[in-house]
């Protein structure tokens, strides 16, 4: 039978054998912690890299012709730009706070590429501040409005000087003034609300509109005013000057292909 002394000092042992072990476990875990620490600070870094070579494809302009569209994808909303031929190839998604969290990029021909940091959101730069979150649904509104306002009066343009064109080759004897009318009306409307838009630029191009519609609808109620017989002897000054008032209105239609794409309105 072990002795009295024998029994306390195994105990005495067994206590120290314990006492090591947990001091062993605790290096362990605090020798654990940065490491922890630096694999997580790693594996952010990576992502914020690839963050960062999407918001630099973009450019500083996040608001420009480039933005196409805007998601909520769960709590995050996303802007979307154009890259090419894409519509929507690359994305910009910030959180409540407008904090850069996550980027797509899918511009290749593989399957789309995102870098994500929603779990560590504090890491990504403020994008737009929390009061302008709305800030990239007001540039579209007003880029719908101002498309509207530019394509609907050209496209009633375009129909009033194809129907006078047609009426002087004798094809066509319908109401051409009431279209061209419309695309006086239409016009001068326009022109109100591109400055509503704050758009002086597409303003001051539809006012250079009115004269030359104005002169098509006058010619056109002259042609419509003569008789078949009249109008063949009519015709060749009835075309000259049907030609300078189309030359005068395309010239300044032209120039809003070069507005419409510093807008970002295509199509």
């Amino acid at each position: 039978m072990p002795s009295l002394r024998a029994i306390a000092g195994w105990g005495m042992r067994r206590r120290v054998v314990v006492l090591a072990l947990l001091l062993l476990l605790l290096v362990a875990a605090a020798a654990a912690i940065p490491i922890g620490r630096g694999e997580g600070h790693r594996a952010t870094a990576k992502q914020l890299r690839g963050i960062d070579r999407v918001r630099a494809a973009i450019g500083l302009n996040i608001l420009g012709a480039r933005l196409s569209g805007v998601a909520q994808v769960g709590a995050l909303k996303c802007l979307l730009y154009r890259a090419g031929d894409y519509i929507y190839a690359l994305e910009l998604c910030v959180d409540s706070t407008g904090r850069l969290v996550r980027t797509v990029d899918a511009t290749g021909a593989a399957d789309a590429q995102s870098w994500d940091i929603t779990a560590t959101p504090a890491a990504g730069p403020v994008l737009l501040q929390p009061g302008h979150l709305h800030d990239p649904v007001a540039v579209l509104d007003r880029r719908a409005a101002l498309d509207g306002t530019i394509r609907l009066p050209h496209e009633k343009g375009k129909a009033c000087f194809d129907s006078v064109a047609a009426l002087l080759e004798g094809r066509g004897w319908v109401d051409i003034a009431a279209v061209c009318a419309a695309t006086v009306d239409l016009t001068r409307q326009a022109v109100e609300v591109a400055g509503t838009l704050g758009d002086a630029r597409i303003a001051q191009l539809l006012t250079s509109e009115i004269a030359p519609a104005r002169a098509e609808l006058a010619l056109a109620r002259e042609a419509l005013g003569l008789t078949r017989g009249q109008l063949i002897v009519q015709r060749s000054a009835l075309k000259r000057r049907h030609l300078q008032t189309r030359t005068l209105y395309e010239a300044s239609t032209a120039k809003f292909a070069a507005e419409r794409r510093a807008l970002g309105i295509v199509g």
